[in-house]
């Protein structure tokens, strides 16, 4: 959590430093004096994170720790008495399918900003894909094939929903991350039991 608080607080300054001259010059565009576009530019900031912040962050804490939570996973399995795989993957191969994660989650976190139901969905897909991330690694499947397992279970959509509206709520989106992966991870092994059944 300190490592993605970090990377979040990062991402927060560097998106200051970009986004609010941009937005300061289209309200100096729009005929505004100087004096008020600079504190217009980073209010209008403000707002937009006030919006981000909570998938933006629950995608780097969820992204950073995957690399801990598989061994979490793992357990989550064992307890379940099911059968949990342990095809290993490269570490570069995981921080490569990490960081592509991450972009996505970014990516999908801007379209949120449009707020309102949709944003809950958006919000709902990055966690699918997240929370499911270690129970998949550990079979050796990297996201791009995990996006198609995992929308074969009879779940998904109900756990989309689920992690949505959680990820959209601040503080419990982080006091839920256990419980999440582990939801994720019966949703893969289920996934991944219909898949073989044919």
């Amino acid at each position: 959590m300190l490592v993605a608080a970090v990377v979040f607080v990062a991402v927060l300054v560097l998106g200051y430093l970009l986004i609010t001259p941009r937005l300061s010059n289209l309200i100096t565009s729009m005929g505004l004096p100087d004096w008020a576009a600079g504190p217009m530019g980073a209010a209008l900031y403000g707002v937009l994170w006030l919006f981000l912040a909570g998938p933006v962050f629950v995608a780097i804490a969820t992204t950073i720790s995957s690399f801990a939570w598989e061994s979490f996973s793992e357990e989550v399995e064992s307890l379940a008495g099911l059968s949990s795989p342990g095809v290993r993957i490269g570490r570069g191969r995981v921080i490569l399918d990490s960081l592509g994660r991450m972009m996505f989650s970014l990516l999908i976190s801007l379209a949120a900003l449009c707020g309102g139901p949709l944003a809950i969905l958006l919000a709902g897909l990055v966690g699918l894909f997240e929370y499911t991330a270690p129970a998949y690694q550990r079979r050796g499947i990297l996201f791009g094939e995990q996006r198609r397992r995992v929308l074969s279970s009879r779940d998904w959509i109900a756990f989309l929903l689920v992690s949505g509206l959680i990820t959209i709520i601040p503080v419990v989106n982080i006091l839920m991350l256990p419980s999440m992966v582990a939801a994720g991870t019966l949703l893969c092994a289920e996934a991944e039991r219909r898949l073989e059944s044919g």
